[in-house]
């Protein structure tokens, strides 16, 4: 089995589409990321990983939550007990720009709330 594996590049056209997304303060994809609204025409295709979290949260604690989700991936048959797709999405070895942006949006919880949202692109 041969493995290819691209290092990643910080792409800022991915964060600020993301920090446009985080100002919105929706707790939901954002639509533009899909090539039909023609957002990002330089991109064939976007992922995204969205956290909720106190706006205090360091990114490299938002990043392991997404990776811990590893635990409910089934590595033989590629398939996911739960929710695993933002680990799919972190590791997916085509990736390989990333752009990512974080607001306050203290309108979706009690405290002060961190939206974070990371955009990944394969081209």
């Amino acid at each position: 089995i041969f493995f290819f594996y691209f290092f990643q590049i910080w792409d800022q056209k991915l964060a600020k589409l993301a920090k446009a997304w985080t100002r919105e303060c929706k707790l939901a994809h954002n639509p533009c990321t899909s090539k039909q609204y023609g957002c990002l025409l330089d991109y064939d295709f976007i992922g995204e990983n969205i956290y909720l979290g106190e706006i205090e949260t360091q990114p490299e604690d938002v990043v392991n939550n997404w990776y811990n989700e590893n635990t409910d991936y089934n590595f033989v048959d590629n398939t996911c007990s739960k929710i695993c797709r933002n680990y799919t999405q972190l590791v997916w070895a085509k990736t390989f720009k990333i752009g990512c942006a974080v607001s306050n949006c203290p309108n979706l919880t009690r405290y002060s709330a961190g939206l974070f949202v990371c955009n990944y692109s394969p081209t």
